[in-house]
């Protein structure tokens, strides 16, 4: 899989296949990605993700990378409305996550780190939309929080851990 940047002021990009299929192509407007594009490996699976800088504010866009045989042969865009603060964040406070709404029934949240090793759990109450969880046994480093709605992984985002 290669990553093309469109337009020099970084404002869309080409998700292109090793034989040269164009996956995805990402026209971010008037935004711009702000700072690297990375690969993640969470669970097995893989994940594409950059943060996007637009009106003042930061956002990211993930993506779900299906290769079912090596090489990238799809990509699956997991809307994130999913926000943690503060972040970035320091082991000696709490981390309130909130899913931008309520869910129907429990969400389990989940912290793992870029790795793929699970740290903390937390829950978001059914007709509630936000949670705190404890980072104390964090050590300092970038994690994805994601949270389980009607038993499938629905949403993520990223804290940086001071």
């Amino acid at each position: 899989m290669t990553i093309l940047d469109k337009f020099a002021s970084r404002t869309g990009l080409d998700i292109v296949s090793a034989d040269g299929r164009v996956l995805e192509s990402v026209d971010l407007g008037n935004a711009s990605i702000n700072g690297d594009i990375e690969m993640l490996m969470l669970g097995g699976k893989k994940y594409l993700s950059f943060s996007v800088w637009d009106k003042g504010s930061t956002y990211y866009r993930f993506y779900r990378v299906e290769s079912p045989r090596g090489s990238a042969t799809s990509l699956h865009e997991m809307p994130v409305r999913m926000k943690a603060y503060p972040n970035p964040a320091r082991t000696s406070e709490p981390v309130e996550i909130d899913l931008g709404s309520t869910v129907r029934a429990e969400a389990t949240i989940h912290v793992t780190s870029t790795d793929g090793r699970s740290y903390a759990a937390g829950s978001v109450k059914a007709g509630e939309s936000k949670a705190r969880i404890d980072i104390s046994g964090l050590t300092p480093g970038l994690y994805i929080v994601s949270a389980d709605i009607d038993g499938t992984r629905r949403e993520s985002c990223r804290i940086l851990v001071r």
